[in-house]
């Protein structure tokens, strides 16, 4: 059965219900069952649709409201599966509050959502999920598949902007599964040409994120407490985020400039990366956070940089600032040699472009100046320090450190010094 120029509202028990459909192949159907639902549909234009796969967009539970509006070319909304999706169902008590909200806007053409879906459940007190998405401008605009999960102390919220050229963001993920206060969020705006449409490069992907992905708690039974903050613009950007686990948070991530990469991972509890601006041209970056009360601080200006940050334990500190062009793994360095050639190759973990730290209470402070010059850090152990400075030229670094109250420090000027230490 073919619905052209349709919208049908099916509704039980619901304060509001209205859509309206004007012109060229509009469709739109809901369902609601429950308690305090309110829908509002709103097409015009061209090409547009709400739901579909099975004609669905259902709300199933309590005080659920959904808002929609389209107008424009091509747009449409749901596909891919349920095709947007509220549900409770596990009512509990019934004088708690348990609230969802979905409220996306599309305008103008070649925009898409495909696939919606949250699902409070449990019995704590104001259970709530809400998502807002608003795609504007002109271009292909995606999101694809955003799920929200949640039960006991709940609370669930997501807001994706979109505005600009061939935007692309799929797989946002938050859940807050067993109790505990729980409290997801994530924000990201995007916009620019072209972001987020590739893979992630060799340390960006090293971290296990996923490509164009914000993920909160895939793996682990709770994720409370974390937060994502990111604004992407520019062209060919992309990035991934993934936190598993309590109280994780990357703050604020600017990511601009042209073909950077960006691939952050926490798993654990209570961990942050702060991250200044990256810009410039094919920059690579990659975060890996393990463990507890982790902390990363990144800069990166200039271009062709790639570096990463490993911390596996509880506690340690990296501070990394890199001014300047190609330096990490310093492509164009031509490899090890001297001092930290020797350090480099007795500790098969040191790694070339990585600041790696393992064990607790450990620092690591890193500043780069110039042009390819490399660098690699490896502390484990406890209360171990590291204090560096880079300036110039095709200068590397290797240091070292096993066991417990290590300290290290550095100055490194001019070109093509070497390093070494070991302890």
């Amino acid at each position: 059965m073919k619905f052209t120029k349709l919208a049908l509202v099916g509704t039980t028990a619901l304060t509001l219900s209205m859509t309206t459909a004007m012109a060229n192949d509009n469709k739109a159907f809901l369902t609601q069952d429950g308690t305090n639902n309110a829908a509002l549909v709103t097409q015009s234009g061209s090409y547009n649709e709400a739901g579909t796969s099975g004609l669905s967009m259902t709300q199933d539970g309590f005080n659920n409201s959904l808002t929609i509006l389209q107008s424009g070319n091509g747009n449409d909304i749901g596909k891919e599966g349920v095709g947007i999706s509220q549900s409770n169902p596990t009512l509990g008590n019934s004088g708690n509050v348990k609230r969802m909200t979905i409220d996306i806007t599309q305008s103008s053409s070649f925009n898409d959502v495909g696939q919606v879906k949250q699902s409070v459940g449990g019995s704590g007190f104001g259970l709530t999920n809400t998502v807002d998405i608003s795609q504007g401008g002109f271009g292909g605009n995606r999101v694809g598949s955003v799920t929200q999960d949640s039960q006991s102390s709940g609370k669930n919220t997501l807001d994706a902007t979109q505005t600009g050229t061939l935007n692309r963001l799929e797989t946002t993920y938050q859940r807050n599964h067993l109790g505990g206060n729980g409290f997801n969020r994530m924000t990201v705006a995007m916009s620019g040409f072209g972001n987020g449409q590739g893979s992630l490069g060799r340390f960006s992907g090293d971290t296990g994120a996923t490509s164009s992905a914000l993920k909160q708690g895939d793996v682990t039974a709770a994720s409370r407490g974390n937060r994502i903050t990111l604004n992407v613009s520019g062209t060919g950007n992309d990035f991934g985020v993934t936190q598993n686990g309590t109280d994780n948070t990357v703050g604020t991530l600017d990511l601009g400039g042209l073909s950077n990469n960006l691939g952050i991972n926490q798993m654990g509890n209570g961990n942050t990366v702060s991250m200044a601006s990256v810009s410039g041209v094919s920059n690579d970056i990659g975060v890996n956070q393990l463990g507890d009360t982790n902390l990363s601080s990144v800069a990166v200006s200039g271009s062709f940089n790639q570096m990463g940050v490993y911390q596996d334990g509880i506690s340690n500190k990296a501070n990394v600032i890199i001014t300047g062009n190609d330096n990490g793994l310093a492509v164009l360095n031509g490899g090890w040699s001297g001092g930290a050639l020797t350090v480099a190759s007795a500790n098969p973990m040191l790694e070339r472009g990585m600041v790696t730290q393992m064990g607790e209470f450990n620092t690591a402070s890193l500043t780069v100046s110039g042009n390819f010059n490399a660098f690699g850090l490896l502390q484990n152990g406890q209360d171990n320090a590291i204090t560096g400075v880079q300036s110039g030229n095709f200068n590397q670094a290797a240091v070292a450190q096993v066991g417990k109250g290590n300290a290290a420090n550095f100055t490194q000027t001019g070109n093509g010094n070497s390093l070494g230490i070991t302890q």
